[in-house]
This record gives structure tokens, sequence and C-alpha cells, in this order.
């Protein structure tokens, strides 16, 4: 197949002879992965100056998924397909160890770009020579907000600035200290200089951030670039109780990696409204930049995982995680058993209080109704 160059009506032109793509598209899928064809559909819709050529790595397709990505890609692209889930940091990875472009951006399949975003993004890096990595404003169907810059706390929780947080305030480029790589632009000499995403944040969750500190502690910064937008749906790949869970799992291994950058960052907030919260995260927005303009040096506490994975660890790590979580969910449940057999215990009582009060003129103590107390007390 010649190699081709994304246009308006999703056909393929070809490249000049001899002349390598500018940016190396990569869009990653999981089984069904439900959006991925509007994702497709999107860039080819999207004008570019930019040679482009794209990438699209699956894990585990489905037959279905398969048969009507190459039906719709131009021609040119490469379709790189792994037997099992071998994770969001590994598809990207074994797309980019394939790709030509002087830059990779890297994609999600459940988001929807808009005009000019892959031009601006271009621009960003090329006109900041000390950006390792820039990313677009991530934004909901109707235009809102959902993520334009992320603050690291210093436990590795992370709270996004959304529209709520900006308060009507319009997006800002600015330095932070990550940028999800939901769309994320690098140079591909960069990327392999770091050692590209870490695939020991199986199968996802924080590769993203840890590859950001890799270029800072490559001398180079990470940037949200305001004129580049791009739609990103959420589309849910897994539970919401296992996506919480390997959110914690790979947070442990990021605060392990990162651990003496990361006490030098605000202690995460204590508020959980809207109103109270926005401050709190505006300002460790700018303290972060604050930190980030000091040029910290910084180094991971432990080194990546060597890849590419085998597809015999890609399983193997699958089991380990599926027993953990399991194990956690009997822990959980059985916690949850006793407390309800305590407070189910304690209610009964405080109706028999209840009914006594009701028949004798009086009323059980405020802090027994109040309170039923911990379980076991």
């Amino acid at each position: 197949m010649q190699q081709g160059v994304l246009t308006p009506s999703g056909s393929a032109a070809a490249h000049p002879p001899g002349r390598r793509p500018d940016v190396s598209v990569i869009v990653t899928g999981w089984k069904d992965a439900p959006c991925l064809l509007e994702c497709l559909r999107s860039l080819a819709e999207h004008r570019t100056r930019c040679a482009v050529e794209l990438l699209v790595s699956l894990n585990e397709p489905a037959p279905e998924l398969l048969h009507d990505v190459h039906a719709q890609v131009p021609s040119g692209s490469q379709i790189l397909v792994s037997p099992v889930n071998s994770g969001f940091a590994e598809a990207n990875n074994r797309a980019a160890r394939r790709a030509r472009g002087t830059y990779l951006l890297f994609l999600n399949d459940d988001t929807v770009v808009l005009d000019g975003w892959m031009d601006a993004l271009v621009d960003a890096l090329e006109d900041h020579p000390e950006t390792g990595v820039v990313g677009s404003v991530l934004v909901d169907a109707d235009g809102t907000v959902q993520d334009a810059g992320v603050v690291v706390w210093s436990d590795g929780a992370v709270s996004e600035v959304t529209g709520e947080v900006l308060r009507g305030e319009e997006p800002q480029s600015m330095d932070v200290l990550f940028c999800a790589a939901a769309s994320m632009l690098t140079r591909r000499s960069l990327f392999e200089a770091v050692g590209g995403f870490d695939a020991g944040y199986f199968p996802a969750y924080y590769e993203d951030a840890d590859l950001c500190l890799k270029v800072l502690a490559h001398g180079l910064t990470t940037r949200i670039e305001a004129a580049s937008q791009v739609v990103h749906r959420h589309s849910a790949s897994t539970t919401s109780s296992y996506a919480w869970f390997l959110t914690r799992v790979n947070q442990e291994r990021f605060v392990q990696r990162w651990s003496a950058l990361l006490e030098r960052l605000p202690p995460p907030p204590r508020q959980f409204d809207v109103e109270s919260l926005a401050p709190v995260v505006l300002a460790g927005l700018e303290a972060t930049r604050v930190l980030i303009g000091t040029h910290p040096e910084v180094d991971p506490q432990r080194p990546d995982v060597p890849g590419p994975l085998s597809e015999d660890t890609c399983r193997a790590l699958e089991r380990a995680l599926l027993l953990r979580y399991i194990r956690e969910l009997e822990a959980s449940n059985d916690e949850l058993r006793r407390l309800a057999e305590s407070y189910g215990t304690r209610v009964q009582e405080l109706a028999e209080e209840l009914d006594d009060a009701r028949r004798g003129g009086g009323a059980p103590p405020v802090d027994r109704v109040a309170d039923p107390g911990p379980a076991g007390s």
C-alpha cells in the first residue's frame, strides 16, 4: 500500500517520493472500540497542512471492527493487531516503533477532532523549543471544557481544569506537569530517547503522566495548547469499579517512581463541592507552573518495564490484576456485610427505643438517633 496523507474526503494522496510524513497519527482500540470508526471519520474530514500517516493499533479486536477499520482507513495506513490485551502503553509503543513521522500524535479512539487541532499542536512545538509534549484542550460534545490542563497533587492524585473550575473563563495555553494522551503530540526522536510509554502501567492509566515527567527529566516541558480542541466522549471500556481499581494500582506505581518530585507539590484538596474546589485547583495549577519554572532536576526512582511485552506476559499481568481485584472485592464485601449487620442491629434497637418513647411520651437520646456508631461497636 502506498504511504498516504489524509484528505477531507477520506481518500489518500501519495507522498512525494522519498518524503517522510510530518505527523504519524496513532489511534488505539480495544475489542469492540465503539467510538473508533467515528474518530477515524473525523480524521478524514478535517484538513491539515501536514503530511500525515495513520497507524491504528488494536488489542483483541472484534472481527467486525477489524473488517470495518480495513474498509475505512485511507491507503497507506498501517493496522497493527495484538491477539491479547497488551495495554494502552504497549499498543501505542507498538505503533510508534513502526511510525516514520517527525512527530507522533497519540489520539484516543473516543475522540472527535475539530478544525485546526493538529496544526495548532505542531505550531506549539515548533514555536516553543523548550516544549517536549503538547496536548489539546478536551471538550464535551456541546463545547463544555472537560480538560484544559491537569493538576498533580503530592499523593499522585490529579484534578482536571474543567469548565466549572475556569468559571466561564476561556482555556489558556500554558505549561503543565502533564497532559492527557487523549490528544498528545511529541517529537518521535524525543519519544524514543525517553523510552516511550512505560508498559508497566498495565493495562491503562498514568502512562501519559509518567511520559511527561520523563520528558521533564529530559529537560523539556509539557504544554496545553488552547488553539487545539478535541471532543472527548469518555467511552467506557471497562466497569467504573475496575477502572477505579486500575487507576489506584497505577497511581501507586507513579508515586513510587516520582516521589522526589511529588513531595514538592501541594497536598490534595479536601474540598469536594465545585465552588470550594475551583480556587484550590487553580492555586495548585499556579504552584505547578512555578515549580516547572525552577527547572527541577527529576529522575524516576525505578526503571521502566522493558518492552515489548510478550503475549504470555500480557496474559499473566491481566490474570494477576484480576485476582487482586477479586480479592479486594471479597474483603470489601466482607467489611460491608459486617457494617450492614452492625447497622441492622442498631437500627432495630433504635426502632424499639422509638416505640418505647412514643408510648412513654419521651424520646431517645439525640446522639443515639444521629449516629448508629461504627461497625462492631
